[in-house]
């Protein structure tokens, strides 16, 4: 068979269209800039090479070549074999080539996850012909995740073989990480439900045991009452437990005050270095003039905590720990490139560790519920999820950022304050007085209602007790001599936050503890601001509930004396 002859349109500079057709004018290949039909008429008809109009063709090169520098997709031609022949700027950036001669040679099914999945890719395109929004992850040169979606398609010579593809590719990473921080926070929240709903009937029963076994310690002597302090124990073990569930569900109450992390922080590294032993090196590094935090410095520590404990795990054959404070800014470009974080000016607390690290696919669960990495029998898997509600419920943000082999690094973003942190000393929890005082309770729980009017009782109170916010308001109307009312936040009904309304709107100075098992029951901004108003959370042991109660009857007093 003769040579085929090279026949060309236009110039010879290397934008010139290319038709390459056998001497009997079948057309074997020709240049991209051409159109199919131009090259087939140039095969069929030399002479028609003379007919084109050459600078038309070469103004068509020149814009095409300019649309494929320009084009915000990532543009890429290649061989059969999935090799690179040509790309444009948009696929550089996109995969981190530092230039088109880098690119142009190496393998696109490099970028997939797995040799079997490139594989498939191009089995599927050279089969298919075509793939038109095919949504795939694919990874840059740095291992970068990229979840882009693809239009590719094979072209084929006259014999019907794959001669190359063509396609681009718009990438997608910024959205699929948004769908998938909002699917990760709804399942987070309708987790958090359930274990605030959950939380709250067993905070009922923990009352229950915590008041009876308290009362049963000082009334009994003996092996008994080492039985029933054991059993009390063990209920301030599962009150604890609801408490972590109501952190991750963030419907716990907060005590909040202005607050300095560093000194929370310094309080805490006698302990801290206790628990790290001498295998592990402790770093500290606390910026001055990080201003104040508002929140909650007991639940504070129990995040910092647990994260600490978490890095020590990490380091079974010991390591360095390093803790930072630092004051940064959220901006706008912080947040284009961190669609997560929220504007503002934060507190920066860094626990970094030098230990095993965690794979891509752990770290995306790291705040679930349940989830442990941990041997069976070792955690509960709620520590890193409480520690993400307290965060959630103090206006902060938490992030995670590992590495196999190299550590993990846990970022905690607590909102400034606009005031300084005042030094408190240690409180000193005065002993339990009781009073003679008439206090209506209302409680629709049989059981936890005689359990709290038995404590009540016990210390002097006459006790008047109802089941329903209907029941109490009408028990205030026809008893003036009630001197403080108990109500359970959520009852069948009237609640006990709409009779607490209910109450207000005749009598302003009555004195009002309402009691739950989560604090997301009080959404009135009335309630906070009231000063004759007061919140016990459940499970309330009886010195929290007559505490609080005789507090209420002696600012009363003392107001009005």
């Amino acid at each position: 068979m003769a040579a085929p002859r090279l026949l060309i349109v236009g110039g010879s500079d290397d934008a010139t269209p290319v038709v390459v057709a056998s001497r009997e004018g079948a057309l074997l290949a020709h240049s991209p800039t051409l159109t199919e039909e131009q090259a087939r008429a140039v095969a069929a008809d030399p002479a028609a090479a003379t007919v084109l109009d050459t600078e038309q063709l070469q103004a068509e090169v020149a814009t095409s070549r300019l649309h494929f520098a320009q084009d915000i997709t990532a543009d890429f031609e290649a061989t059969p074999d999935g090799r690179i022949s040509s790309c444009n700027p948009s696929f550089l950036r996109l995969f981190g080539f530092a230039s088109e001669s880098a690119a142009v040679g190496s393998l696109l099914t490099e970028r997939f996850p797995s040799p079997r999945a490139g594989v498939a890719f191009l089995e599927t395109l050279l089969r298919e012909g075509s793939l038109q929004g095919h949504l795939c992850e694919l990874s840059s040169l740095d291992g970068r995740r990229l979840h882009v979606v693809q239009n590719v398609v094979a072209d084929t010579d006259d014999s019907g073989q794959a001669s190359r593809i063509r396609g681009y590719m718009e990438d997608r990473t910024t959205e699929r990480s948004l769908v998938e921080e909002l699917n990760r926070w709804q399942r987070l929240e309708a987790v958090g439900r359930l274990a605030g709903g959950v939380a709250h009937d067993f905070n009922n029963l923990l009352t229950i045991i915590l008041n009876y076994t308290e009362h049963l310690e000082r009334a009994l002597e003996g092996p008994h009452r080492d039985m029933i302090t054991e059993a009390r124990i063990a209920a301030e073990r599962a009150a604890d437990l609801t408490r972590r569930l109501l952190a991750f569900g963030r419907r716990q109450s907060l005590q909040e005050k202005l607050i300095d992390v560093n000194d929370v922080i310094r309080r805490m590294i006698p302990l801290v270095s206790s628990l790290l032993g001498s295998s592990v090196e402790l770093d500290l590094l606390l910026a001055s003039g990080i201003g104040a935090v508002r929140g909650d410095a007991g639940q504070l520590e129990r995040v910092f905590m647990n994260l600490i404990v978490n890095a020590k795990d990490a380091m079974p054959a010991g390591g360095r720990l390093t803790l930072e404070t630092e004051l940064v800014v959220v901006d706008a470009p912080y947040r284009r490139a961190h669609p997560w974080a929220h504007a503002g000016r934060y507190v920066l607390i860094s626990v970094t560790d030098s230990g095993t690290g965690m794979p891509r696919e752990v770290l995306g669960h790291l705040f679930e519920p349940f989830f442990t990495t941990k041997p069976p029998g070792v955690g509960t898997g709620l520590g890193l999820a409480s520690a993400h509600g307290i965060v959630t419920q103090h206006g902060g943000m938490i992030r995670a950022y590992s590495e196999e082999s190299v550590g993990t690094t846990i970022k905690v973003y607590l909102p400034v304050a606009s005031r300084s942190a005042a030094a408190v000393g240690p409180k000193l929890t005065p002993p339990i007085r009781g009073g003679s005082e008439r206090v209506l309770l209302a409680e629709d729980e049989g059981s936890v209602r005689r359990a709290l009017a038995h404590a009540l009782s016990a210390h002097g109170y006459s006790v008047v007790e109802v089941d329903s916010g209907e029941a109490a308001l009408a028990a205030i109307a026809a008893d003036p001599s009630i001197s403080l009312c108990i109500f359970d936040v959520v009852m069948p009904g009237m609640g006990g936050l709409r009779a607490y309304e209910y109450v207000r709107q005749e009598n302003t100075v009555l004195p009002i503890v309402l009691t739950s098992g989560y604090s997301g029951d009080l959404p009135s901004e009335r309630f906070a601001e009231d000063l004759r108003a007061y919140f016990v959370p459940k499970p309330c042991s009886p010195e929290t509930l007559l505490g609080e109660v005789r507090r209420a009857l002696d600012e009363v007093t003392s107001d009005t004396g």
